[in-house]
């Protein structure tokens, strides 16, 4: 039988544990089959429970979706759009900047090195931003500077191959080398703005250009 304090093995007629010293009156303390409930087995680990492995694979799981569902499914249309518009309404140039393919943005460093001086990215963002805001002053002007707006997308033009690879020559003129572009998109995309006190209000239309390259869409306009 065994202990049933310490689940050492002990002859059927001992009074005591002879590892514990626990008291057995005669083997009533024992149990003469299998091991106790409670008490671990020498030489072996308890299984974890059910519901702790379940647990711990459901957070593996959530983990894996969180940092591999960007990766694998890219930037989509609809996001780019949405954040060149926020960019474009916040006069935020490094949110632009960063909208654009990484060829491009080394291409803007070494063009505005070129022909202004500028020749590192954060200066390029803040010419991004100066531009910007200086467009969001019209907003103001007209709107206050307390305003809100919302957007939408009304249509999506394809490009052709040709007209693709007429993109391409464009780029390449521009520096911009090695730009593998899957497929291109003209979306318009028109934006309701509207002052605090709703005495102005406006739809004003956008046209943007975004690029697929490899999983992930791009701003390419500019």
């Amino acid at each position: 039988m065994y202990c049933g304090r310490c689940g050492n093995e002990i002859p059927d007629n001992a009074a005591f544990c002879p590892k514990c010293g626990n008291a057995v009156s005669g083997g009533s303390g024992g149990q003469k089959s299998g091991v106790p409930a409670e008490q671990k087995v020498p030489g072996k680990k308890n299984p974890a429970p059910v519901f702790v492995k379940a647990g711990a694979a459901v957070v593996v799981i959530a983990v894996i979706f969180l940092i591999g569902f960007p990766m694998l499914f890219g930037r989509s249309e609809e996001k780019v759009v949405k954040q060149y518009i926020e960019a474009v309404l916040t006069a935020d140039g490094e949110k632009l900047y960063k909208l654009f393919p990484k060829v491009r943005q080394e291409a803007f460093v070494k063009q505005f090195s070129q022909e202004m001086g500028i020749d590192d990215e954060e200066g390029v963002i803040d010419y991004f931003s100066d531009d910007l805001d200086r467009q969001l002053e019209a907003f103001t002007s007209r709107y206050g500077s307390d305003w809100t707006y919302t957007f939408k997308i009304v249509e999506e033009m394809d490009f052709t191959e040709e007209e693709i690879n007429a993109r391409k020559d464009t780029y390449r003129k521009r520096g911009v080398r090695n730009l593998k572009i899957d497929a291109m998109k003209r979306v318009t995309v028109e934006v309701y703005v509207r002052s605090k006190d709703k005495s102005q209000e406006d739809t004003v239309k956008r046209v943007v250009d975004i690029a697929k390259i490899g999983r992930s869409w791009y701003f390419v306009g500019l």
